[in-house]
């Protein structure tokens, strides 16, 4: 029996069933592949709900169902590990037509699939504070800032993190008419929340991939760099810096 005709029927409710798939007495099995056919996409099904839960209450659970029923049978799990499993949920979304009259929906998914993401992420050790005070100040400009692996930002044009917060925990909350910048970190194995500004948002993005001179080059001027050190020392993401050499 080919594995991969058999995994494509799986999903596919019109696929004819796979050669070879017979029961006990050597008879062709369709109502049994039938049946397990639709356990796997129930599974799936429920996966998703679980790594997607405001979604699913934003959406109602009979439309999310339905949404859900269309995504599976298009995207087959990648790894056994279903804690993973959904992970192009969010984009697929965008694309989603029927999803098109909520379009912050999509950015509520990434704010799920990053607080899963931080949640499985690997541990580490945020710095003591004092650690910026080592630096001489003739490096400052090719310090490079490490930050917990256990750390995601969702920036939207949408207040996601409250359209969160209010399916989530505090049903009465007004919504800001605003987008918000959420960080998303567990640095002391607690998975914790929080709005930042556009610009700490910007800036922490650009520090993954340069040095705080590099960085800062990218701001604007008006950009405040002391609050927004402070601001990462009392997240307490930040777990090393390094020295660029000359």
């Amino acid at each position: 029996m080919n594995q991969d005709h058999f995994a494509a029927a799986l999903l596919n409710a019109k696929a004819p069933v796979p050669a070879g798939v017979v029961d006990p007495q050597g008879r062709p099995a369709g109502r049994r592949f039938d049946v397990y056919r639709n356990n796997v996409v129930v599974s799936l099904t429920k996966a998703l709900a679980a790594a997607y839960p405001v979604v699913e209450k934003l959406v109602g659970v009979q439309f999310f169902g339905a949404m859900a029923n269309v995504f599976v049978r298009s995207n087959p799990p990648k790894t056994p590990l279903m804690i993973h499993y959904g992970a192009e949920f969010p984009e697929w979304l965008a694309s989603f037509p029927p999803a098109a009259k909520l379009p912050y929906l999509p950015d509520v998914a990434r704010l799920e699939r990053a607080r899963r993401r931080v949640y499985h992420a690997a541990d580490s050790q945020p710095a003591n504070p004092i650690i910026i005070g080592q630096i001489a100040e003739d490096d400052l400009p090719r310090a490079r800032l490490h930050f917990l692996a256990a750390m995601q930002i969702v920036s939207s044009p949408y207040p996601v993190f409250s359209i969160w917060n209010k399916n989530f925990i505090n049903h009465d909350l007004k919504l800001p008419n605003t987008g918000e910048d959420i960080l998303i970190s567990r640095p002391l194995g607690e998975l914790e929340m929080r709005v930042i500004s556009p610009d700490i948002a910007r800036f922490l993005t650009a520090l993954h991939t340069n040095n705080l001179g590099e960085a800062l080059s990218k701001m604007d001027a008006h950009f405040d760099f002391g609050a927004a050190l402070s601001g990462i020392l009392s997240a307490q993401i930040l777990t090393n810096i390094t020295i660029d050499p000359t």
